[in-house]
């Protein structure tokens, strides 16, 4: 019967240990710095990440086209069908990378790497 309680004690000592440091391991003082983050600011630099990856990498695709409209409106037909399709193509392969980039690296918050696809003119 004792061997029963030992068994069940250090099991429930690590679980105690391991919430009570979660608990502490976040808290806002006055000395917080990189390294330990106010938890809302956090999340939501780790979340907007994750959300730039997926919409780069699934939706970066629409860089081709973008960047023949937008060649087309600054230098006419032949610069889009040459510069255009060059820059469209570059640009898509840089968006899709970004977007692999950040989704392996979403727990480590920082600063959008290229403008969001919403900041286009239309």
């Amino acid at each position: 019967m004792k061997s029963n309680r030992r068994k069940a004690f250090f099991p429930s000592v690590l679980f105690a240990l391991c919430v009570s440091a979660q608990s502490t391991a976040y808290t806002a003082t006055p000395e917080t710095t990189i390294l330990t983050p106010e938890p809302s600011h956090y999340s939501e630099k780790v979340n907007a990440k994750l959300g730039r990856g997926i919409e780069n990498f699934f939706v970066g695709w629409m860089e081709f086209p973008h960047q023949i409209k937008k060649t087309n409106k600054e230098g006419g037909a032949l610069q889009a069908s040459t510069l255009g399709v060059g820059k469209g193509l570059v640009f898509t392969l840089a968006r899709m990378g970004v977007g692999v980039y950040e989704i392996f690296t979403f727990p480590f918050a920082q600063d959008p790497i290229m403008d969001s696809m919403e900041e286009w003119e239309q």
